[in-house]
Order: structure tokens, then C-alpha cells, then sequence
């Protein structure tokens, strides 16, 4: 056994306190605003290809991307579909970031009406908390700030982090 003492707790969002529902394509919260972001931009531009891509493309798109953020899934997304000819993502593409930002406010919306915790999580963080650690647990993560902290709004009541800006 080891013996140490807990002296604070680091967490991150995505499916450690807010549960995204992954595991079955198509469920998942960030699949969905991409995918409804890549067939609202399709339809939009007239490109078929992104209005009709798949819900197990979108899966595959992000799953097989070289880095698994936003921006490398929706590049993969264009390769596959033979609109970029480059696995070098090109962040300065404009269907690129037309895509991101529209999966970005479309996402908003999902988190606001359908964002849960992983069941458990609030119980463990309070356990942390009433043990001394109230004023020792943070969030470090890689979702845009915006989405972070409308999870923890939403869970104010139920989280006790501190919601301080960084």
C-alpha cells in the first residue's frame, strides 16, 4: 500500500465531471454539434458531400484524426471527403473555421439543455471538499473556457469549485 496524503485535485470536465454520452455513435454531445455543424455548412455551401457525411464518419473523422481536438477532427473530416488534400491541418482554411464556430454555438445550446455529470462525480468532489480540500480543487481542461464554465454554472448548487477566472 502506498502512503501519502491527498494535499488538492485536479479535474478535468469531458467526461470526468460532465458526462458527453460517448461510447455509442451518434449519442455523444460533441459528436452531434459537429455533425450538425458539417451538415448545416454543407447544406449552406451546396457541398453534398458535408450535408450528407455520416453519423459513423463523424465518429471516425474524430477517433482517427492525429490529435483529438475540434479542429483535427473537422480537418479529417475534409480529407476524407476529398475537400483537403493534406493531413497538415490548415487552421487558416475558411470552411475549416466556418465549421468549428458553428459546432462551437450549436454546442452551447446541447450543454445548456442536456449536459449532466458522470454519475458520481459531484459526490466525489464534495467528499474532497468536506475532507479539507475546498479551497485546493481546480479544473484543468482543454474545452473552450465558455463551455467550462457554463457546466459549472449549471451545477453551481452541486459542484463546490470555486468558479474563479484564470
Amino acid at each position: 500500500m502506498i502512503d501519502f496524503k491527498v494535499k488538492g485535485a485536479i479535474f478535468d470536465v469531458d467526461d470526468t465531471l460532465l458526462g458527453n454520452k460517448p461510447g455509442v455513435p451518434g449519442q455523444g454531445l460533441h459528436e452531434r454539434s459537429r455533425l450538425a455543424a458539417i451538415h448545416t455548412i454543407g447544406k449552406a455551401r451546396g457541398i453534398s458531400v458535408l450535408e450528407h457525411f455520416s453519423v459513423e464518419d463523424n465518429l471516425a473523422a474524430f477517433m482517427d484524426a492525429p490529435v483529438h481536438t475540434l479542429e483535427a477532427a473537422v480537418w479529417n473530416v475534409l480529407v476524407m471527403t476529398g475537400i483537403a488534400d493534406s493531413q497538415e491541418i490548415n487552421p487558416e482554411s475558411p470552411l475549416l473555421r466556418e465549421i468549428v464556430a458553428l459546432k462551437d454555438r450549436l454546442h452551447e445550446d446541447i450543454l445548456l439543455n442536456e449536459a449532466e455529470e458522470v454519475p458520481g462525480a459531484t459526490a466525489f468532489v464534495f467528499a474532497l471538499a468536506d475532507c479539507g480540500l475546498k479551497d485546493k480543487l481546480a479544473i484543468a481542461s482543454t474545452a473552450i473556457r465558455r463551455d467550462v464554465d457554463l457546466f459549472l454554472e449549471k451545477n453551481r448548487n452541486d459542484i463546490p469549485l470555486p468558479l474563479k477566472q484564470s
